[in-house]
């Protein structure tokens, strides 16, 4: 079984999740999104699982519980949840999700469902079931922008920055194990040099912590392009996402053993849609710091990304504008200098 995947979750009032199989089915159309802060290059606290590959749902008390996400078709837990933690957006009604009181793991597959209540006391009124495919995903950069899951037919319109829906086709192989393989091209610059390797085969993998290109590739400014029958298409992957070198590695081999593997600073970089079929869409993700904002999944819709927020700056470009300032500060306290010495 390929290791869980870490991730930094925020619940919109915050709380964790759980699979069952019991209680009533909420209705197809009733938006469900959950705010999701995902991995940064820092460490946690525990020093067994860094944040680098945490999961965090801040609870009630504000305190942070370490939680694994799967993608996977297996039987969920048995368990009866009973231990309530936070409130998810669902449709301006707030549900209290529920859990397994040890145990701490999220599940997204056509066998799981997270179980939810409407009031804080879990026997005061009946349970609902939340299915959990299809559902869309992002799963943000801790105390830099948000990500979310979001179920029920809706994705988060909030993070989105591209115009329409990049089509993998069918792809069950990402609901039963969370991968799947797709031929693309990458792109990325070595110096001034643009290092290109076309028509290759690529494996996107949710469990991989990293992402891992061929030999003479550099992590930095990578694309991913031609994923689909629209040559046009492309995902951009920020630097500072994968700058550490726990996040984004190059193979020392040749041929057939210098692999490209899309591991989760692909999914900062992207949004993900995957419906009950197995079919899989993308499309370029933003790094704004907005609240989600659920809308109806049209694969043929055009999509409008959101407004970037006031004041924002790209965080790949912060220290860069830092840098110019003070070195343009340096430059005319120099030149005063020298005019002062001229006189």
């Amino acid at each position: 079984m390929h290791s869980p995947v870490h991730l930094f979750l925020l619940l919109s009032a915050v709380c964790p999740l759980v699979c069952s199989q019991e209680g009533l089915t909420v209705p197809p159309l009733y938006p469900f999104v959950i705010p999701v802060y995902g991995p940064s290059d820092e460490n946690s606290s525990l020093p067994e699982i860094p944040a680098i590959s945490g999961i965090g749902i801040p609870d009630r008390s504000s305190s942070l519980d370490m939680f694994r996400i799967f993608i996977n078709d297996t039987t969920p837990s048995k368990k009866t949840p009973a231990f309530q933690r936070a409130i998810v957006d669902a449709s301006k009604r707030p549900l209290y999700l529920v859990t397994v009181a040890d145990e701490f793991i999220v599940t997204l597959g056509l066998n799981a469902n997270l179980t939810a209540v409407a009031s804080l006391g879990y026997n005061e009124s009946d349970p609902v079931n939340v299915t959990t495919v299809p559902f869309g995903l992002n799963i943000g950069r801790k105390d830099v922008f948000n990500g979310s899951i979001s179920l029920n037919g809706n994705y988060d319109a909030n993070r989105i920055n591209s115009t329409s829906w990049i089509n993998l086709g069918l792809q069950k192989s990402f609901l039963e194990r969370g991968t799947l393989n797709v031929t693309a091209n990458v792109h990325s610059m070595n110096g001034k040099k643009v290092i290109e390797t076309n028509a290759t085969t690529i494996l996107i993998d949710f469990n991989s912590p990293a992402i891992t290109l061929p030999k003479g590739h550099n992590c930095t400014d990578l694309h991913i392009s031609s994923l689909d029958s629209n040559s046009a298409s492309s995902i951009h992957i920020s630097d500072y996402l994968i700058a550490n070198e726990t996040r984004c590695q190059v193979s020392s081999n040749d041929g057939e053993n210098s692999k490209v593997i899309l591991g989760r600073p692909f999914f900062q970089a992207t949004y993900l849609y995957a419906e009950k079929d197995g079919s899989v869409f993308l499309a370029q993700a933003n790094d704004y710091k907005l609240p989600p904002k659920a809308e109806k999944f049209d694969k043929q819709g055009k999509l409008q990304p959101p407004t970037a927020p006031e004041g924002y700056v790209s965080p790949g470009k912060s220290s860069g504008t830092i840098m110019t300032v003070t070195m343009s500060n340096v430059f005319l306290a120099a030149l005063l200098v020298i005019l002062w010495d001229l006189k």
